[in-house]
Parts: structure tokens; sequence; C-alpha cells
């Protein structure tokens, strides 16, 4: 009888410690899960933060500047900045070099968030996407001039162009074939 209650003990124990791992462990993971979302809303959050920074900001003020003082033709595939400057005075290349050097740097910042996982990648994408492609390829000569060999100077700003160059070649397709690019999903709750 003994030996009965025991292994009676023993089993209704064992339930209790399988059973309480059990709802541990579906705790944790909706714990995770909650984290998750909260980070997903955080990162978003800040997306949104730092392209309105960046547009209520100095950015616009460059940006304009660049295209109406200089009359750069940022988005014309024939302008750079080489075929620009060619023909402007040395002090308004100066001029200009301090212009486009601060617009870059704000770009490889925002750049630089992404590669950070501090903003959202997709969201800041949809506003800067073709900006940010159009400027790097206009500004490269100018780039290459200022890097002297460092391939970490606009490194950021560098690699998100060429690979939103790619995607931008993508969605050029798919808004062809449907007239839509998908954009973020919801958030899970």
């Amino acid at each position: 009888m003994n030996t009965t209650l025991a292994v009676v003990t023993i089993v209704v124990s064992s339930v209790g410690v399988i059973a309480s791992a059990i709802l541990v462990l579906k705790q944790i993971t909706l714990m995770t899960r909650q984290m998750q979302v909260t980070y997903d809303w955080n990162v978003r959050k800040t997306s949104q933060e730092a392209l309105r920074d960046l547009i209520s900001g100095e950015f616009p003020k460059w940006r304009d500047k660049i295209e109406s003082e200089f009359s750069c033709r940022i988005p014309d595939p024939k302008e750079n900045y080489e075929s620009k400057t060619s023909d402007l005075a040395p002090e308004k290349i100066k001029e200009l070099n301090f212009v486009l050097g601060r617009l870059l740097n704000m770009l490889e910042v925002v750049c630089i968030n992404i590669k950070n996982n501090v903003v959202d990648e997709d969201i800041i994408y949809d506003y800067l996407g073709v900006i940010l492609i159009e400027y790097r390829r206009w500004s490269e000569p100018f780039i290459v001039k200022l890097s002297n060999g460092d391939a970490r100077y606009l490194g950021s700003l560098k690699k998100y162009a060429e690979e939103w160059s790619i995607r931008f070649e993508t969605e050029q397709r798919q808004m062809a074939e449907s007239g839509l690019v998908k954009g973020k999903g919801t958030l899970a709750r």
C-alpha cells in the first residue's frame, strides 16, 4: 500500500511539474510575441518620426538650393555632379560641395539607421527610395573624389542606393502588371 501511494504521489507530482512547465513555456511564448510586436511598432514609429524630422528639417532646404540655386537636374540621367560643375566658378563649386555634402550626410545617417535596425527599411524606402537612388547616381563623381579610396565613405548610402535601384526596377514591373506595390503587413496582436 505504501508503494502504491508513493507511485501515485510521484505520478501526480510529475503531472503537476509537466503542467507547470507547459504553462510557463506558453507564458514565455506570449511575452516574446508581445515584445516583438512592441519592437515592430517602435521601429515603425521611429521611422515615421525620422521621416517627419527629415522633411520638416534642413533636408528640403538643401534639396531646393541644389535644384534651384545651382539649377541641378538630379533626376536627369544626362547630368551629374561632374557635368554640372564643369562650367561653374570655383566659389560656386565650393558652395555646391558644402550643400551637397550636407544633404548626402543626412541620407547617410538615415541609411546607417536602417543598417542598425533603428528604422524600418521599407517605410524609409517608400519615401526616400527614388531620392536616394538619384542623388547617389548624380553625386557619384563627388563621392569618389571625396572618399579618397575609402570604401566606408558614404558606404551605407551607396549600399542602399544600389539595392534600392534593383528594387525600384522590380517594382516598376509590378506596377505595370498590377498597378500596385505591396506595402507593409499589419502588426500581429
